[in-house]
């Protein structure tokens, strides 16, 4: 696709793309989103901070949508996934968004409330100092398929607690939830407020060139670089969360039963389509076969007989069964081992079974890339330095999971590693209302959920009060006697001039 950014003299950039490139209805859904664009942009200019009760009351509709619409949300992740449980739509589509807007809701008066800062300059005399967070604007959200309705509407949460509007441009992978989502929003949001874009890659292309006031991607580093390529254009602010290879470090003491249960519970999760979710074990050399064992008898969570069907989602798609298989594929033939916990008899609904890999080559894709897939490999380390080696040789993640009772031990993982959010002995459990969410370097920038969602998409607006500052002119040309005295007082006397 050719894009093209010049700014001539609107909001927006603008995008030529060629007939060959872009149906009929990709044009249409470009020149959607460029009018629904614009409304938000004039209808944020006459309200550009919204009040207390405006905000409580956008965020509270979100709450009301999924709680109306939990079963259209059931209907529409099985249409797409072809299996996909209601409790795993209920519990991490639905029931989550709802109690972030409840937490946000109760919190914003406190968060909205202008923060008085000491220590201005002694010539500001008795003036007032503050930091008062306003909206930014208009934010586009481009939101993935893994959780195409909590990722959709959940920062739309912290974004419209900041009293922005929001255009969220859904995957196009899973194609019945976009449809979802663009159906029931209009049933609580004026188009004006928060609307939705739907459609295929040309639309996402042009989506990242428009002059946003902030812009939020959630999926992989490679689309996220274009994606930040396209913002810079327009200095458009962007918060990246990406993912990477997520570390369980099992310190010894803590080759058990119940740590591997809560490892293998996240690893089950949307069948390990989960951007924090374990992508390799660590494990003391010499606990390997126990811990294998572990994970071979642990019933709950081990993907058999059934492959986990009535539990866990399939695999999105054929394109993204096949990208898993090629990864085994290559592991095998460098040499790994690969236990199957389950049933290959997965190609009519992609419910693949967990896959561990023993010895897998460490140039292998396995070892490289995040896997997004029922695929754990194994590694085994000779000391907590070794395995702290192997971390740092990656790129930093956006979760890191420890599994140890050793105080010392914990802190030191923590002390020598980055990584987006940590876990101690569970995994998962850093994705919290009141913590932030967000990766950093490879994994991603800037946060949402909770109080730092709030700042996240808000200016931090500096503002200064002037009363009873009788000697604040000394800072201002001409320089007098006044001004002469204070540099004295700071350098000398005999250094003034």
């Amino acid at each position: 696709m050719n894009i093209q950014t010049p700014i001539t003299g609107g909001n927006q950039a603008h995008l030529q793309i060629s007939p060959q490139e872009a149906t009929e209805k990709d044009l249409a859904a470009i020149q959607k989103l460029d009018r629904d664009f614009a409304a938000q942009k004039a209808a944020f200019l006459k309200d550009q901070y919204p009040s207390l009760e405006t905000r409580v009351e956008r965020v509270l509709k979100i709450r009301d949508l999924f709680a109306k619409h939990f079963k259209d949300i059931r209907a529409a992740v099985r249409a797409d996934y072809g299996v996909h449980p209601s409790p795993s739509a209920d519990l991490f589509e639905t029931a989550g968004p709802i109690a972030r807007a409840e937490a946000v809701a109760a919190h914003l008066e406190q968060w909205m409330t202008p923060k008085k800062r000491t220590g201005l300059s002694p010539l500001s005399g008795d003036s007032v100092g503050y930091v008062r967070w306003e909206p930014k604007g208009v934010i586009g959200n481009m939101s993935p398929w893994n959780f195409p309705f909590e990722i959709a509407l959940g920062p739309a949460i912290e974004m419209l607690a900041a009293g922005n509007r929001v255009i969220i441009k859904p995957s196009e992978v899973t194609a019945h939830c976009s449809e979802t989502l663009a159906a029931i929003i209009p049933d609580f949001f004026e188009p004006e407020v928060v609307t939705t874009a739907v459609g295929g890659i040309p639309l996402a292309e042009h989506f990242s060139t428009l002059r946003w006031d902030h812009l939020l991607y959630t999926g992989n580093s490679t689309i996220g670089r274009r994606v930040m390529a396209n913002a810079a254009r327009n200095l458009v602010p962007v918060t990246l969360e990406l993912g990477g290879k997520a570390p369980a470090i099992f310190d010894r003491d803590r080759i058990d039963k119940d740590a591997v249960r809560k490892m293998l519970g996240l690893k089950a999760t949307k069948r390990g389509q989960v951007c924090l979710n374990v992508d390799y074990c660590l494990v003391h050399e010499d606990d390997l076969d126990a811990f294998v064992e572990l994970v071979q008898a642990d019933d709950a969570h081990g993907l058999s007989p059934n492959n986990f069907r009535e539990h866990s989602c399939a695999i999105v798609s054929e394109r993204h069964l096949a990208r898993a298989e090629r990864m085994l594929a290559e592991a095998k033939d460098g040499g790994a081992t690969i236990i199957t916990l389950g049933q290959d008899d997965y190609q009519e609904d992609r419910c693949m079974p967990l896959k561990l890999v023993l010895n897998a080559p460490e140039g292998s894709a396995l070892m490289t890339q995040e896997i997004f897939g029922p695929i754990l490999p194994i590694v085994p380390y000779k000391s907590l330095d070794d395995a702290l080696a192997r971390v740092n040789a990656q790129e930093n993640a956006l979760a890191l999971y420890i599994f140890s009772n050793d105080d010392g031990f914990v802190r030191k993982v923590m002390d020598n590693t980055r990584s987006g959010g940590v876990s101690v002995n569970c995994c998962g459990g850093q994705v919290q209302g009141e913590l932030p969410f967000g990766g950093i370097g490879e994994s991603g920038m800037g946060v949402h959920h909770g109080e730092e969602g709030f700042h996240e998409f808000s200016n931090p607006r500096a503002i200064m009060e002037l009363k009873n500052a009788p000697a604040f002119d000394a800072m201002l040309a001409p320089y007098g006697d006044v001004t002469k005295h204070m540099i004295g007082e700071m350098f000398g006397p005999e250094n003034v001039e």
